[in-house]
């Protein structure tokens, strides 16, 4: 069997040695358990019962978010190793339930809100002092019952190293497993009252959840006769029965109209965090970006500091944001624009240091973008037509042949160049560029813009074509303009392609986000900044496609344009 002194490392297990779970099951007596933990009961019974409060934990308290503080007591080394021992054991003994995502491997507060996701109704309660109210008592008979069928020795035992001052402490190892533990009784029947109401129920340590499809809520689980929401009769027996308490300050109801959260998490459309944790993360990057890390330090713990302190010890600004950028990306993933664009602006902070974190890069992709601008003057009625567009090495500006054209009539599907054409960068909007359109082929939507008095063949940076295979699934950024208005910035959106498709004889491909107005002409990249595709179609109102040109395609025109450069033809048409 493997040994573990109470002063050393870990020993390897023998070859023979019984799985952690079968060799905790199989625990007898005092001697037995102490062997488990590989020492002598002496030693032992010495560290649970020898050892005075103050030497077997460390006790500090943290600010809450909103008001009140939090008891932290963590154990001592010796301790420490004793109880991750038997954690390890405990985590392979515990089956949790479908519904539980708290301290479950492959589950978290992203996995527990995602089960919420885009419901009619969220409904949020608060255990009251959830770790505080598994008492010794509780911890004791969970061991003398199955699967454990410790005896009332040993069970004891067993309980004087999981609790602290009559109960789990926060801060064990321990904790944590144990509680699900004991509330596992609790998920069973709160998992079987929300399946026959065809809602939906998880729990995160001490946090509660339900969610509602349905207009009409069961009041035995939301009561709402009174100005506030409150926990139904059978949902408040079913907790009392299980011996815990409603926390009364943390009930909640929202609705569509309002912001959903589960476990910190907005849940209304998509997974995500609040806007003031982006709007706190971007205003310490730029604090640190114009001012320097010292003086940015300094502003932080004046400002922030407190909520992230756990023992009042203050904490480097650049950990700060590492840990919150981290989590950025634990939520909306690793190829989320905000959150490479973020991450970029601290790599190029902390340089080489072993706090750069990995980004999904478009290498420069942005730094190519046009907006594309189009209207006729003696059309007073028409509003500008507003396109996006993007430089292509060695050929010029491409963008879609509807931004910078218009119908010849209401009935007809030929369409006429407008007379004025105008590029501005996002970055640099005023004054336009007036440009002209050397090439365009109708069939494709697609069209090529050459700068009045620029080579565009020569112009930097520029992006080139991707060599990957289009494929269902794919990821890539949509990049362009939106709804653009003068000092705004270009949109990234990531996306996935949902379909291949040909239409007329032409390569498309849809993506599983919508194109909104003002996007046409904006290049779909691959996660080297490559040209994948050209975003060229949008649904309305849940109907049609949001389609983009298969960059197949975009050779195709591409090398029509050349050749008909190479022979001296008219560039204004296809």
């Amino acid at each position: 069997m493997s040994t573990i002194a109470l002063r050393g490392e870990v020993e390897e297990e023998s070859p023979d040695a019984l799985p952690l779970r079968d060799a905790f099951l199989a625990i007898l007596d005092l001697e037995d358990l102490a062997s488990f933990f590989g020492t002598a009961y002496e030693d032992l019974g010495r560290l649970i019962y020898g050892y005075k409060p103050q030497y077997k934990y460390r006790t500090f308290l943290i600010p809450k978010k909103r008001s009140g503080y939090r008891k932290i007591s963590t154990p001592c080394k010796s301790l420490r190793r004793i109880q991750n021992r038997l954690k390890a054991a405990l985590d392979e003994v515990y089956r949790p339930k479908a519904s539980v995502h708290g301290f479950v491997n492959d589950r978290s507060i992203v996995t527990n809100a995602d089960a919420h996701l885009r419901k009619r109704y969220v409904f949020n309660l608060d255990l009251r002092d959830f770790y505080g109210s598994i008492h010794f008592g509780r911890v004791r008979n969970l061991f003398m019952k199955d699967p454990f069928s410790f005896s009332y020795e040993v069970a004891t035992v067993v309980a004087q190293i999981c609790c602290f001052e009559g109960s789990l402490p926060a801060g064990a190892p321990t904790s944590p497993v144990v509680s699900n533990m004991i509330a596992r009784k609790l998920d069973s029947r709160l998992q079987t009252m929300a399946r026959r109401r065809n809602c939906t129920y998880s729990r995160y340590a001490d946090d509660i959840t339900f969610s509602f499809d349905k207009p009409r809520l069961p009041h035995d689980l939301v009561d709402t006769s009174g100005m506030h929401a409150q926990p139904g009769a059978a949902l408040l027996q079913a907790i009392e029965d299980n011996g815990f308490e409603v926390n009364y300050e943390k009930v909640r109801l929202t609705g569509r109209s309002q912001r959903m959260e589960v476990t910190g998490l907005t849940v209304n459309e998509a997974v995500n965090v609040r806007r003031q944790y982006v709007r706190e993360l971007s205003s310490m990057l730029h604090a640190w970006e114009k001012f320097g890390l010292d003086k940015a330090q300094e502003t932080f713990h004046s400002r922030f500091a407190k909520p992230h302190s756990a023992s009042g010890q203050p904490k480097s600004l650049a950990h700060v944001v590492h840990g919150k950028l981290a989590f950025l990306k634990s939520v909306r993933g690793g190829d989320d624009p905000l959150y490479n664009r973020l991450a970029s602006r601290f790599n190029k902070l902390v340089g080489d240091s072993a706090l750069a974190l990995n980004v999904v890069s478009i290498y420069g992709a942005e730094e190519s973008l046009w907006i594309v601008h189009a209207n006729d003057p003696k059309d007073t009625k028409e509003l500008e037509h507003q396109g996006s567009g993007f430089s292509l090495r060695g050929v010029g500006i491409v963008t879609c042949w509807h931004a910078v054209s218009e119908p010849v009539s209401p009935k007809s599907r030929s369409r006429r160049l407008l007379p004025i054409v105008e590029v501005s960068g996002w970055d640099r909007p005023l004054p336009r560029t007036r440009a002209k359109v050397v090439f365009h082929d109708e069939d494709r939507d697609l069209a090529i813009l050459q700068r009045v008095g620029v080579d565009e063949a020569k112009t930097t940076p520029a992006l080139v074509m991707s060599e990957r295979d289009i494929a269902h699934r794919l990821p890539l950024h949509l990049l362009g303009f939106p709804g653009w208005h003068v000092g705004e910035s270009y949109s990234d959106k990531a996306v996935r392609i949902s379909a291949l498709r040909t239409d007329h004889g032409v390569q498309k491909f849809n993506i599983d986000q919508r194109i909104d107005h003002g996007n046409s002409g904006g290049p779909l990249v691959d996660v080297e900044g490559k040209v994948a595709g050209v975003a060229v179609e949008r649904s309305w109102d849940g109907v049609g496609k949001d389609g983009a040109i298969h960059y197949l395609e975009l050779e195709v025109v591409v090398e029509a344009y050349l050749d008909d450069l190479a022979s001296g033809n008219d560039l204004a048409g296809a």
